[in-house]
This record gives C-alpha cells, sequence and structure tokens, in this order.
C-alpha cells in the first residue's frame, strides 16, 4: 500500500542536512526503481494526512526532493 521513510529531525526548526538529503534521494530513487513508483506517487507525510500532522515540517524541501528524484540519474 505504501513505504514510509523517516528523517530524525524538527523539519519546522531546521532543514534537513545536505547528508540526509543526499541519502534520501538516494533511498527514494532505487525504491522508485525497484517498485516502479511514478515521482508523482511520492508524498509527504503532510500531504497523505493532512490533519492534524504537521510532519515533515515547513523546513523539508519536497519541490526539491521531487524534482532531484524525477531528473534522470548520472
Amino acid at each position: 500500500y505504501g513505504i514510509g521513510i523517516c528523517l530524525v529531525g524538527n523539519f519546522e526548526l531546521t532543514s534537513p542536512t545536505p547528508r540526509q538529503m543526499i541519502a534520501l534521494q538516494s533511498l527514494v530513487r532505487a525504491l522508485m526503481g525497484r517498485y516502479h513508483i511514478a515521482p508523482e506517487k511520492i508524498f509527504s507525510h503532510r500531504q497523505v494526512r493532512p490533519k492534524p500532522t504537521r510532519c515533515p515540517g515547513d523546513r523539508f524541501p519536497i519541490k526539491r526532493l521531487l524534482r532531484a528524484v524525477s531528473a534522470p540519474s548520472s
């Protein structure tokens, strides 16, 4: 039905670290390939369950993540 990925941090206060984003992008790309997941099927927790969660936080760059995993990998 779905795959959940958790990053440690409060992304209401700070952004994910560059290392977190690199690891996340790598994991998401691998899961997309393995399970044939289209980029438009990737959502943040807030998008799946808008209330009552603020997760992953306003400082989580979901648009940047989606652009990164949608781009052809080199």
